[in-house]
Order: structure tokens, then C-alpha cells, then sequence
């Protein structure tokens, strides 16, 4: 499996260049019953938990990992996996007899394997705030990789530690501690900058930005030295709810650790188009070892998609359909999904007419050409 994530890795970089490689990292429910799948488990519905509501469903729970690109045809930066790992829960871990290996543990060993795949480029690792622990800041920082997380509320920050006095004795190893972050954000001697980032889609929105260098000193675990970002609207007030990032990364600017992790939330796109288009969740099989390849490979096709796209793309293969309500400036991943299977049947439809004895000497018609589009765009 690593061998193959690395080679549709290498197509990916190959195929949309650039120095700074930005990844993604978020788990995923597939939800599945059945008595037979003993990888299941009990997780938390993201899609039903809010407002107080806490819902769990039944399934299995993948760490896709994604490296977040932007292609020539669209505005929005795109989130293509290339590796993706079966996160068991500690029930199932001890039901299986099996170590226990949390999505944080498993994103820790992602970062030795990319900074092993890339040793010279600068890597950027993006992760949501439950990827916000000691062990990946550890990691990330030993390794030299860039790592943008959002902080939570229940984090203990202080203050630097204070110069050293001389006298005898151990010295101040951090200051004092710090109010919560809604405190932080409205104390009135913060200053704020407005800057101009990228959000979602390629529009530029403006946003008020301030920092804080401060000590992450976790009750069990390492202390780290991080730097706080409260982001807020212009028009966010006292109440607003806090959106804090916390990063190590020293080499970016504030504007481009907002950008990024703006760019994060292009995977939830990828998540669902693999749901609609490409029946991730509609597998019936229930075997180990037919589980563990069935996800991974529909998550690589979506990456191998975007990759034939790109070439049928720069040869002018794709046709967007127009409606009288409706202009379509750009392709979708269904544009791009019709243009690979309208790829592969006139390829199939091509060997078999070359081969007939009596339509071999006719010249295929132009009209089958349009049919196999259509079929494809119901498809």
C-alpha cells in the first residue's frame, strides 16, 4: 500500500509542481453494519452532532491523507488523497487483539513518511483541532515540517519564560499563565492587522489578524513554544465565537497560515463527491482483507481522475454542458469523471471495430462518439 501511495504521490506532484507541498489529514465515518465486519465500530455522527446533540453511528473510520493542490481549470484548490489508513477505536483495537493506534498517533508517523518521500521540499501539514496534541507538535518540529492546527478552548497557555536573573537557583522555566482565549481575543491591547486572504472557491475576503507567541504547556506531554492567530470578521463582535489557529511554523507569514488552512476545507469537497460519485459507503463486501483495499482504492481513483483530467484538459477533451439557466465557466469532478469514461469507451469502441472483419473498412461515425457522452453523463 505504501508503494502505491508513493507512486500516485509522485504523479500528483509531477503532474501540479511547486515547492511548498501543503497535506491534509482528517478521519471520516463510512458508516456499514453487519455482524461480519469486525473492523466496525461506535463513533461520533459528524453529520448529526451539533447544538448540544451528541450523536454516534456505526462504521469504519478512515485517516485519508490529502495533498492539497491547485489545478489550472479551477478557481478552488483541490484536495487529492493518496493514502488512506483504517483507524480502528480502542473497543475493536482490544476485541482484535490488537495495539491501539489513535488518528493523532497514525499522523505522527505520516509526517516521518513524507519528510522521508521529501527531503528537501518545505512542507506544510494541516490538521482540524483534534489533531491538536504535544506528540504531532513534537514530531513536526524535529522533523522541520510546518504544522497549522486550530487551538482549543481547553488548552494551557503561559507566557514565555522570563530572561534569567543570575542569582542562584533553577531558573523560570515558563511565565504565568494565561486567561482563556475568549479573554486574549478581547483584551484591548491587542493589536489587530487586516489582511487580505484567500477563502474558500479563490475569493479574496478580508479578515482582521492577530498574534501571540506564548508556552503550550499541556498538564502531560511537552512544553512547546507556539504562536496563537485569533482570526475574526469585520464585523465579529465581543460575543462571537473564538477561531484561534496554533502553529510552530516560523517561515509563514500570518496571511499565508489563514490561506492554508482555508485551503483545508476543501476536503470535506472530496469526502462527499467520493460518496456521490464514487460509492464510497455502497460496498456490501464485509471481509478484512476486501474492506481494508475497497476505500483506499475509491479514494486513489478520485486522485487518478483529476490526474487524466489535467491531460484531457490541456488537450481541449473536455466539454462542459451548458443549460439556458445556467453557465458553467469551469468543470466538476462529474465533468471530469465523464470525460475519463467517455475516454475509456471510445478506446474499448475503437479495439473492437479495428477487429471486426466487415467494419473494420468502415470509418466509425461520428454519432457514436455523442452517444457514449450522453451514456456517460447519466452514468
Amino acid at each position: 500500500m505504501l508503494l502505491g501511495s508513493k507512486i500516485l504521490l509522485q504523479m500528483i506532484v509531477k503532474a501540479f509542481p511547486s515547492m511548498i507541498l501543503t497535506f491534509s489529514v482528517d478521519d471520516t465515518i463510512e458508516r456499514r453494519r453487519g455482524k461480519k465486519i469486525r473492523a466496525k465500530g461506535i463513533f461520533k455522527d459528524p453529520l448529526g452532532t451539533g447544538s448540544g446533540k451528541h450523536v454516534t453511528c456505526s462504521g469504519l473510520r478512515w485517516t485519508p491523507v490529502m495533498l492539497l493542490v491547485r489545478v489550472p481549470f479551477m478557481k478552488r484548490t483541490v484536495a487529492l488523497p493518496f493514502l488512506t489508513i483504517l483507524s480502528h477505536s480502542e473497543r475493536t483495537s482490544a476485541k482484535l487483539n490488537r495495539r491501539h493506534k489513535s488518528p493523532q498517533r497514525s499522523a505522527e508517523q505520516i509526517c516521518y513518511l513524507l519528510r522521508r518521500w521529501f527531503p528537501k521540499h518545505t512542507l506544510v501539514f494541516v490538521a482540524d483541532a483534534g489533531y491538536a496534541t504535544t506528540g504531532l507538535f513534537r514530531s513536526c518540529r524535529k522533523l522541520q515540517i510546518n504544522l497549522v492546527t486550530r487551538a482549543k478552548s481547553n488548552l494551557r497557555f503561559f507566557r514565555l519564560a522570563p530572561p534569567r536573573t543570575g542569582k542562584k537557583g533553577r531558573p523560570c522555566t515558563k511565565g504565568e499563565r494565561l486567561p482563556s482565549l475568549k479573554e486574549l481575543r478581547n483584551s484591548e491591547a491587542r493589536n489587530w492587522t487586516e489582511v487580505v486572504v484567500e477563502s474558500y472557491g479563490g475569493s479574496q475576503t478580508t479578515r482582521f489578524i492577530a498574534t501571540f507567541d506564548c508556552l503550550w504547556a499541556p498538564v502531560e506531554g511537552e512544553r512547546s513554544e507556539v504562536r496563537l492567530l485569533f482570526v475574526r470578521k469585520p464585523h465579529d463582535g465581543s460575543d462571537t465565537p473564538v477561531f484561534c489557529l496554533i502553529t510552530q511554523a516560523r517561515d509563514l507569514s500570518p496571511e499565508q497560515i489563514v490561506g492554508t488552512y482555508t485551503m483545508r476545507w476543501s476536503q470535506e469537497v472530496t469526502h462527499r463527491e467520493a460518496r456521490e460519485h464514487l460509492g464510497v459507503e455502497t460496498q456490501r463486501q464485509w471481509s478484512d482483507l476486501a474492506i481494508e483495499r475497497s476505500t483506499p482504492l475509491l479514494f486513489g481513483i478520485y486522485s487518478l481522475v483529476f490526474l487524466l483530467g489535467h491531460q484531457l484538459h490541456e488537450r481541449g477533451d473536455i466539454s462542459l454542458p451548458q443549460t439556458s439557466w445556467y453557465k458553467k465557466e469551469e468543470p466538476a469532478f462529474s465533468d471530469l469523471l465523464n470525460a475519463v469514461r467517455v475516454m475509456v469507451r471510445e478506446h474499448q469502441l475503437l479495439q473492437v471495430w479495428s477487429r471486426h472483419p466487415i467494419l473494420r473498412n468502415i470509418q466509425c461515425p461520428n454519432e457514436l462518439f455523442s452517444i457514449l457522452e450522453g451514456f456517460g453523463m447519466a452514468a
